[in-house]
């Protein structure tokens, strides 16, 4: 399990069980995520938010977004530095 501290205050938790899907933990809700393309970084979709990281270990940073019907990246809910 990994966590994050967020700019909006918040703390996020995420777990990856298989190479192609990351659990979520946000604002006590688990948001079961798969593994979507991305230009850089790893990128993770729910229906409702997105989960996008760079970097490795104690310098991972994350930003968890809203995400769209149409499969695009949304507004920015929160940036997020691994602790």
């Amino acid at each position: 399990m990994y966590s994050y501290q967020c700019d909006n205050g918040e703390t996020l938790r995420v777990n990856y069980p298989f190479n192609d899907s990351a659990t979520v933990l946000y604002q006590g809700i688990n948001y079961q995520m798969k593994i979507a393309v991305s230009g850089s970084g790893t990128r993770y979709v729910h229906d409702e938010f997105e989960w996008w990281t760079k970097g490795m270990g104690s310098s991972t940073e994350g930003t968890i977004l809203r995400h769209m019907v149409d499969g695009s990246s949304g507004e920015i809910i929160a940036r997020c530095t691994g602790i």
